[in-house]
């Protein structure tokens, strides 16, 4: 009987070191994902500052492409604004030139006529002289 109880116990000890043995290489196995897990979330983690960093800059080009783009749009306005005043200008610079152009005009025809007066007071006046 007490052979009987130490085959027993001697079988229960091998089956004990058995599930032991798988235990632990259980736990091996686990503490290997869990490193290879911890490694991945490192790489995963240090990636994801990569791209937050990335985006920062981005956002930082935006605001600037978006500024410039304020200070160019600031500017058309700007020089729109000249061009409507200059065409103003032009305008009233091709009125005055008109009105002078027509003054001009009817200044020329009276030395015309003044001219042409004095030709035939000079012609009478030659005339009337012995």
């Amino acid at each position: 009987e007490l052979q009987e109880k130490l085959a027993l116990l001697d079988s229960t000890s091998q089956e004990g070191g058995e599930l032991l043995r798988k235990k632990e290489s259980e736990m091996k196995g686990l503490k290997e994902e869990l490193v290879a897990a911890q490694h991945k979330t490192r790489v995963e983690e240090a990636e994801r500052l990569k791209l937050v960093d990335k985006l920062r800059k981005k956002e930082v080009e935006m605001s600037k492409s978006k500024e410039t783009m304020d200070k160019m749009t600031m500017q058309l306005q700007r020089l729109g604004e000249e061009r409507d005043h200059m065409h103003v200008q032009l305008e009233d610079t091709k009125s005055r030139c008109s009105d002078l152009q027509y003054r001009c005009n009817g200044l020329e025809e009276e030395l015309n006529k003044l001219q042409s007066a004095e030709r035939v007071l000079k012609r009478n006046l030659q005339l009337q002289l012995p």
